[in-house]
């Protein structure tokens, strides 16, 4: 199945894993853009992904990384639909939990919101129902110590949605309630 999704920085469409345009950073002072979902032959709502990898080895291949410390994320955004954060264990880690990255839910925003989440906050999706010994209990925390990196995930029926990352960081400065 394939879908038919990307996402328009700038006027530039992109799909795949591409890196962010300098001009978008500059431009909206974070990441901003629009996703265009389109469903094609998928049996699910369509979706686009923009990740924040963390760090990378000397050859630029993305290594995983112990951010337990950070207390969680926070992140500032605007958004048209729904978002979610994922956290990216990195290909191995991915694929051994059938792609069922540890997840939050957050609301649409027109009007701008900081969400500042603990790693608790974090869950497998109810869809995942295979072997993560040891990650149940403490599914967040556990990822926070092998983290690749975190996607800012939008998933809703086909058409255009905008969005915009003013901030995505460390949570070790305090937590606000998330509801």
């Amino acid at each position: 199945m394939i879908g038919n999704s990307s996402v328009v920085f700038d006027s530039d469409s992109v799909s795949g894993n591409i890196e962010v345009p300098t001009s978008t950073i500059e431009y909206c002072g974070g990441v901003c853009g629009t996703a265009v979902l389109e469903k094609g032959t998928l049996t699910y709502n369509p979706f686009v992904s923009v990740g924040f990898t963390l760090a990378r080895d000397g050859s630029g291949k993305p290594v995983p990384v112990d951010v337990s410390k950070w207390n969680g994320i926070c992140i500032s955004y605007t958004s048209a639909a729904a978002p979610s954060l994922e956290l990216d264990l990195g290909d191995s880690l991915n694929a051994a939990f059938a792609y069922a990255q540890p997840t939050v839910s957050l609301p649409k925003s027109s009007a701008g919101t900081r969400r500042c989440l603990t790693w608790d906050q974090f869950k497998f999706p109810s869809w995942f129902k295979g072997e993560a010994e040891g990650w149940r209990e403490n599914t967040g925390l556990e990822a926070s110590r092998h983290l690749v990196g975190v996607r800012f995930k939008l998933q809703a029926s086909e058409g255009d949605y905008s969005f915009h990352i003013a901030f995505l960081g460390s949570n070790d400065l305090g937590v606000e309630k998330f509801y």
